[in-house]
């Protein structure tokens, strides 16, 4: 292509107009123009090459060593120690847990009546909603009321977010003195609201600010403190690797990585070799985050990262029974093809005692508007189940909504559910 417009350039600078005696004058002239302009031509080329395309070939070469560096399969050895290290209990600080198989705190989610049901599916420590430092310092009702944890069986983890040092630990002073078994620092939440407020993901821009952070938090209580992050934010999408070493020195016990940026909120897939990545640099138990929404995900993060725990959260929405699938599994060694959906008739059991979970802390009507968004998880995605769903959000109170599932407990499940494994 270059000769190609080389040769027509030579075309176009051919002299028309002369005289024979200028003939031999013009063929050097001509020669000397055309040298000159096929040097500069080159030479802009080469710049182009250096400044433009050098750079982006660079960091390409960058991009590609450090993934086939973080993407190296482990061998079979490696593999199946991480397994048998989720035979065996997690230590969080001096905290002991039967399982190392989390759910995640989820706005909205997380209230009492849900941590009382992931009980009944194996979850050894279950935690709160994320909870305001600000609301819990200042004595607000609502925050308060989201730390509903009196008289809650044990372990529970209180998870707070907040900006300021000075009352983030006050506000896991509170926690303690309520009777938290851990607590736990939100360094994820990628909401425009909590970011406004330089909270969550948002403090992942600062390093330094952090550190003062861990440590003032850490000299003010005594139980288990961990924190639970993504990957990184804005320009640093790499931030979670500087702060954990910083984490683990200021004296964090645990971390969860969830790798996805702010950016990316549950956009696409989550990079797992993160996980594995981080796990080379720290010594304290790291929790693998992200995109676990079947037993099969479960063991292929354990496998692909060599994380110490498991922490799930929205492929637990309408599925609390994924917990107790993934334990019997990567704890008890029951082969993969042996779990099993739970049957329909069990499915509505479980959708009851959710409820009755629910109205045992709540008046009647905010009770049901309260299982109204756990039920159409309990039906996503199920085609033809939009007739029952309306049928819920229709019930006004107690006795029709039991009336409703006494109805559907005495029928056969419908072609759709048998389709997906309800039986």
């Amino acid at each position: 292509m270059c000769f190609g417009v080389l040769s027509w350039l030579n075309i176009f600078y051919q002299p028309q107009n002369h005289t024979k005696e200028h003939e031999i004058y013009l063929v050097l002239s001509d020669s000397r123009t055309h040298t000159n302009f096929i040097a500069k031509f080159m030479y802009l080329i080469f710049m182009f090459f250096c400044i433009f395309l050098c750079p982006n070939i660079l960091i390409l070469q960058k991009v590609n060593i450090q993934k086939r560096i973080v993407l190296a399969p482990m061998n079979e050895k490696i593999q199946k120690e991480n397994e048998k290290i989720f035979k065996e209990p997690l230590k969080i600080g001096d905290l002991t847990l039967p399982t190392r198989v989390l759910p995640a705190p989820m706005a909205g989610i997380s209230e009492r009546a849900f941590r009382d049901l992931l009980r009944r599916f194996g979850c050894g420590l279950v935690y709160t909603e994320m909870i305001s430092a600000e609301g819990l310092v200042r004595g607000g009702k609502k925050t308060w009321d989201i730390m509903d944890i009196d008289g809650e069986d044990f372990p529970v983890a209180i998870q707070i977010f907040g900006s300021s040092a000075e009352v983030l630990t006050e506000a896991g002073r509170i926690a303690e003195a309520k009777g938290a078994t851990l607590l736990d620092l939100n360094l994820g939440c990628p909401v425009r609201k909590v970011v406004n407020s330089q909270s969550g993901s948002a403090l992942l821009r600062n390093p330094d600010y952090l550190r003062k952070i861990f440590s003032s938090i850490r000299k003010a209580v005594k139980i288990p403190l961990t924190i639970k992050m993504r990957s990184g934010f804005g320009d640093n999408p790499r931030a979670a690797f500087e702060i954990a070493p910083i984490a683990e020195g200021e004296g964090i016990d645990a971390i969860c990585l969830h790798p996805r940026t702010r950016e990316q909120f549950f956009k696409g897939s989550s990079d797992w070799s993160q996980i594995a990545e981080m796990k080379s640099l720290i010594k304290i138990p790291l929790i693998g985050n992200g995109d676990i929404f079947s037993a099969e995900d479960a063991v292929k993060m354990v496998k692909e990262t060599g994380c110490d725990a498991i922490m799930i959260g929205r492929g637990a929405l309408g599925r609390p029974w994924i917990f107790e699938n993934i334990i019997q599994i990567l704890e008890k060694a029951m082969p993969l093809e042996s779990v099993k959906e739970p049957s329909f008739s069990e499915l509505i059991e479980i959708i009851r005692l959710h409820y009755r979970f629910i109205i045992s802390r709540k008046p009647e009507r905010k009770a049901i508007r309260e299982m109204r968004k756990h039920i159409i998880y309990y039906f996503k995605g199920f085609p033809y189940a939009k007739d029952f769903r309306a049928k819920w959000m229709g019930a006004e109170s107690f006795k029709e909504v039991e009336s409703l599932l006494s109805e559907l407990s005495k029928i056969n499940p419908p072609p759709f559910l048998q389709e997906i494994g309800f039986s």
